[in-house]
């Protein structure tokens, strides 16, 4: 049982790893993502969540009235 719970804990680390690098996110501090632990990646993803604009990078989204 052990073993599957480690094997899923790697696992979340690889997928959380992969999505901040996606993001262009490398380095907390001076500390790399592959040296984190699995709690301090998923903080660290949050963090970035609710930080970023869902259009960011898009530019902003503007809505055109017309008059009749």
């Amino acid at each position: 049982m052990a073993h599957i719970i480690q094997t899923t804990d790697k696992h979340r680390r690889e997928i959380l790893i992969n999505k901040l690098i996606a993001f262009k996110i490398y380095k907390r501090e001076d500390q790399h993502l592959y040296h984190m632990s699995l709690q301090e990646l998923e903080n660290k993803y949050q963090l970035f969540l609710t930080e970023s604009h869902p259009h960011d990078g898009l530019g902003s989204l503007r809505i055109k009235w017309r008059k009749k």
